[in-house]
């Protein structure tokens, strides 16, 4: 049985690295094959997390996962994938705001410009991210997290 399993995390290591290797989040590589192997992705994540395929970080009560493996590289499948990232990234950000209660989707639908938004959600950051307020300091770091994000979307 041990052995069994064994073959079974190499198999899932390798699989892991071939999916992020082509270009897709590991998020996503991780579901895949939660639902080929009939388990959850937090069984998939803690195995590939023992066999050193990824590293984890606990942030704010929840695990962090990210791969081990070297994925840096700018071929034109990663590009989709970073895009893809980006944008659900975008998405969560706007997510986390409404659910926590910070702001409601009217007020987010009132923000006409970028400005306007690292404005708007530079307060909250920096809240969640437990940055310190320093006589604008703070706004200035979370617009220097937000803005690079803005700038590539066109790269």
């Amino acid at each position: 049985m041990q052995e069994q399993a064994q073959v079974n995390t190499k198999t899932l290591v390798s699989a892991f690295a071939a999916s992020i290797t082509r270009g897709a989040p590991a998020a996503a590589a991780v579901a895949a094959l939660a639902r080929r192997n009939r388990t959850s992705e937090s069984v998939i994540w803690n195995r590939l997390f023992a066999a050193g395929a990824v590293n984890r970080r606990r942030i704010s009560g929840a695990f962090v996962y990210w791969p081990a493996i070297d994925i840096v590289d700018q071929s034109s499948p990663r590009r989709v994938s970073v895009d893809s990232v980006r944008a659900a990234a975008w998405q969560e950000l706007i997510g986390w705001a409404l659910l926590s209660g910070f702001c409601t989707s009217d007020q987010i639908t009132a923000l006409r410009t970028d400005k306007d938004f690292f404005d708007f959600f530079g307060p909250f950051l920096a809240r969640e991210l437990g940055w310190k307020v320093q006589s604008g300091w703070s706004q200035r770091k979370v617009n220097d997290f937000l803005r690079p994000a803005i700038r590539n979307r066109a790269a």
